[in-house]
């Protein structure tokens, strides 16, 4: 995970971040990864190399995507999250 830190004229604090889908992830769209954490998704680059800037919403996101998002620390983490595999209860 990378992260450029950037200071907004009101003060405020964001930041740049590279995240990895992790694998055991099941694939779902922009829209549903980042609604709740409040990050926008800045681009989005496949395995294979396919590199897709300012994503739509019914973008999907699956396992090995490198996404490229801005937001607030919070809203960063709760990205890194929403993105984690959901841990067997079994």
């Amino acid at each position: 995970m990378d992260t450029i830190d950037i200071v907004l004229a009101e003060g405020g604090r964001m930041a740049i971040e590279e995240l990895v889908v992790p694998e055991g992830t099941d694939a779902f769209d922009r829209r549903h990864a980042c609604a709740a954490p409040g990050a926008v998704l800045l681009a989005v680059r496949s395995p294979q190399g396919a590199l897709s800037v300012a994503p739509d919403d019914g973008h999907q996101l699956s396992p090995e995507d490198l996404v490229v998002a801005m937001g607030s620390r919070a809203q960063l983490d709760a990205l890194a999250d929403a993105l984690r595999p959901i841990a067997s209860t079994s």
